[in-house]
């Protein structure tokens, strides 16, 4: 039979003899542990049933009552011991160096799923605020019109001058994110990138928003311009 101190929670084992001379009225029983004693009563043939009232070795009615009786507490020594558990895969005994490691990828997994799947993200309402944070917003129907470049500053060198619009064509309101100008070479390979950070503005559905860029200093070889818009952490994986 397994006993359970009330107070420290010991667990004990109790021999059958024991358990036999437990009477009908019950008996007091002593932890070996934190010498709390309580009255256990012969209900269970498992775990004995506790009386409410709790007890102290120092309570004077329990040790009146053990007096008029001439019984002595049985006191608990034998502690029962748990099932050994083979934990194969302990986290306190992995390398604090692996621990960090693993942390770190699974925050740049986390982080990256974020950004490449920005727009189903953005589909829950929940995680907006979320990826509001990181600046992180929807950008469908976001596009440029009337964009004019002074192509003669690239022989001048001169300060290269862009201008247009960016126009919102969705049916809800869309904030503007960050604009990326990238430079190409003849051969199409990209010799120079500036991201524009534009001031927080929001746009109606249909309204326009004015964007004007003077690049002061730029590749001489270059030959044609890309623009788009996005967010500074959706341009470093793209």
């Amino acid at each position: 039979m397994i006993v359970t101190c009330e107070k420290c929670h010991t667990k004990f084992e109790i021999s059958k003899d024991e358990a036999d001379n437990i009477s009908d009225k019950g008996r007091i029983l002593k932890c070996g542990n934190c010498h709390h004693m309580w009255l256990a009563n012969k209900v269970s043939a498992v775990e004995p049933t506790l009386k409410p009232a709790t007890h102290s070795p120092t309570d004077s009615s329990l040790i009146r009552s053990l007096r008029v009786s001439r019984a002595q507490a049985l006191t608990l020594r034998n502690i029962a011991v748990d099932d050994p558990i083979n934990d194969y895969f302990k986290i306190t005994t992995i390398p604090f160096f692996v621990k960090l490691s693993f942390y770190t990828l699974l925050f740049f997994v986390v982080f990256v799923s974020l950004i490449i799947k920005k727009d189903e993200f953005l589909a829950v309402p929940p995680l907006r605020p979320v990826l509001a944070t990181m600046g992180l917003s929807d950008t469908s129907g976001l596009e440029f019109e009337k964009v004019t470049i002074v192509k003669s500053s690239f022989e001048l060198r001169q300060p290269l001058i862009i201008a247009g619009f960016i126009v919102n064509k969705s049916d809800e309101v869309r904030k503007i994110p960050d604009i990326r100008i990238r430079l190409l070479d003849k051969r199409g390979e990209v010799i120079d990138t500036i991201v524009h950070d534009l001031p927080s503005k929001k746009l109606e559905p249909g309204e326009k928003s004015r964007i004007a860029n003077r690049i002061q200093q730029y590749p001489r070889n270059t030959y044609n311009i890309e623009m788009e818009v996005g967010n500074y952490l959706e341009f470093l994986l793209r």
